[in-house]
């Protein structure tokens, strides 16, 4: 290994992956639908029979402020509750009713930042089902969240005798599982922590292929001024201010980007570790960010050759300019907030991009 490997396994810092495959259209019987998101159905006939291949998944992985009730985390291993998802929804339905020639999204697991529960289905297989959680458990330590998915992906990928459907029944069984990742926001930098962690280095336990592709939407991954985090959190009052501007999470992308210098060494040392994955890793890298978007700046989703950058605006009721005055009015003007400053478009006007993007 040599001195510029070393350097890049050794460094915590943030990037990302893109997503596609094939198309999932076959029929699952209601009674299995019920019971387990089911994978993607083998169009390849030489494989039926084989165990020597994985099932696929995507994981889902939502951002900030993102919550999941006991209703969705019920609901989780219905195949078609992601349509419903308050972040993802959208990207899936546009997907579901335009499909691209060899586009792939799903089947889709839900991560929760609580965590997962273990159940047993009737044949002795494995089950997991994600643990409701509320806006306040995103703000936990990044270590805590990205544990939570290495785990989920731990315990998840060595299941054995995976039913794979096709035309309405099973066609084969597969023998472990690999995977696509699909973050937004805090959870792209949740997924590149991951990643630096558990897949980059050398004794990365996940190294040789369970990740196969990743999409990174508006991440965090060079860090966000601490100018910008503070004066979010002060445009939403004193309480807010405690939450936002004083919890882990915050803190640790204030840190990643809290002056010029810091912010340019986090980016270089990003562009590292993203060329290495694609490289050594043989994943597939993108990220998708709002050039408009005034709480992920355009610097910080910036990985050079891995990066699409959208013109997407802040809607009607958005904000002119993403200065100190313009963050502080937010609160008071009509809308969504994350919409008025440009965040949430890369999730809802930016459908046709990110097919064709990952098509």
């Amino acid at each position: 290994m040599n001195l510029i490997e070393n350097r890049i396994i050794r460094r915590v810092v943030s990037g990302a992956i893109s997503v596609a495959s094939v198309i999932t259209t076959a029929a699952i019987p209601a009674s299995s639908r019920a019971s387990e998101v089911q994978p993607a159905p083998i169009t390849d006939t030489q494989h039926q029979g084989n165990q020597d291949f994985k099932a696929r998944y995507a994981i889902f992985v939502s951002g900030y402020n993102s919550s999941l009730s006991v209703q969705e985390a019920n609901s989780a291993n219905d195949p078609d509750s992601m349509l419903n998802d308050f972040s993802f929804g959208p990207v899936l339905q546009r997907i579901k009713e335009n499909p691209t020639n060899n586009l792939f999204i799903g089947p889709t697991i839900r991560y929760s930042y609580a965590g997962s529960t273990t159940t047993s289905f009737d044949d002795g297989r494995a089950n997991y089902q994600p643990r409701p959680y509320e806006a306040g458990q995103t703000h936990q330590d990044i270590d805590i969240s990205v544990n939570e998915l290495k785990d989920l992906i731990e315990q998840r990928k060595d299941r054995q005798n995976i039913p794979l459907y096709g035309n309405g029944s099973v066609i084969a069984y597969a023998s472990g599982e690999h995977y696509d990742l699909v973050g937004y926001s805090l959870g792209a930098l949740v997924i590149w922590k991951y990643l630096m962690e558990n897949v980059l280095p050398e004794e990365g336990i996940h190294k040789n292929g369970v990740i196969l592709r990743v999409l990174l939407l508006a991440p965090p991954l060079n860090g966000v001024p601490h100018e910008t985090t503070t004066t979010w959190a002060q445009s939403a009052g004193a309480i807010q201010f405690q939450t936002d501007a004083s919890n882990p999470v915050t803190q640790y992308i204030s840190a990643l980007g809290s002056d010029p210098e810091k912010r340019a060494f986090t980016t270089a040392t990003n562009t590292q570790a993203a060329n290495f994955l694609r490289e050594r890793r043989n994943l597939r890298l993108a990220i998708m960010t709002n050039r408009d978007d005034c709480w992920i700046p355009p610097e910080s989703a910036n990985i050079q050759g891995f990066t699409l950058f959208l013109n997407l605006g802040r809607g009607p009721n958005g904000i002119l300019n993403c200065d100190t005055l313009s963050l502080l009015s937010v609160p008071f003007l009509p809308g969504r907030q994350d919409e008025n400053v440009g965040h949430r478009q890369i999730l809802t006007n930016a459908l046709v991009e990110v097919g064709n993007f990952i098509g």
